[in-house]
C-alpha cells in the first residue's frame, strides 16, 4: 500500500486511492480467510475511513464462513478493533452480509446447485 504508518489522530484525514483500497480489502480478506487474525489487526492501521468500512464488510461475511467458536470470538474482536478505528457504515455491512446469506442459504438448499448460486450471485 502507497503511505507508511499514520500519525496518531490522523487515520481519518489520509485518504486511500480505490486501487489501494482494493488491495488492502483482497490482504484483509486473505488473512481472515487464513485466520491470521493478527495480520489482519495490523492492516487496520493502514485503513483510511473508506477502507474501514470495506474491511467491516469483509470481516461481517466472514462470519459466514467459520467453523468453530474461537474463530467467532476472534472475528468479533477483530470487528471492535474495527469499529473503535472508525469504521461506521453498518447498513452497508448488514446489506452486503444479508446479501450474501441468501446466497449461502441458496447454496446450501437442495433445489439450488453451487454452480447455480455462483451464476446468481455473478448477475447481481
Amino acid at each position: 500500500l502507497g503511505s507508511g504508518e499514520p500519525e496518531p489522530g490522523r487515520q481519518q484525514e489520509r485518504k486511500l486511492s480505490r486501487q489501494d483500497r482494493m488491495e488492502l480489502s483482497q490482504l484483509f480478506q486473505h488473512a481472515v480467510s487464513a485466520h491470521d487474525w493478527e495480520c489482519a489487526d495490523g492492516l487496520l492501521a493502514k485503513a483510511d475511513a473508506q477502507g474501514l468500512n470495506d474491511v467491516l464488510c469483509v470481516a461481517v461475511d466472514a462470519i459466514w464462513f467459520l467453523s468453530d467458536k474461537e474463530e467467532l470470538y476472534a472475528i468479533v474482536a477483530l470487528i471492535k478493533r474495527i469499529v473503535s478505528a472508525g469504521a461506521n457504515d453498518f447498513t452497508r455491512a448488514a446489506l452486503r452480509t444479508s446479501f450474501l446469506a441468501s446466497c449461502v442459504s441458496a447454496c446450501r438448499g437442495r433445489t439450488t446447485s453451487l454452480a447455480d448460486a455462483v451464476n446468481f450471485m455473478g448477475q447481481k
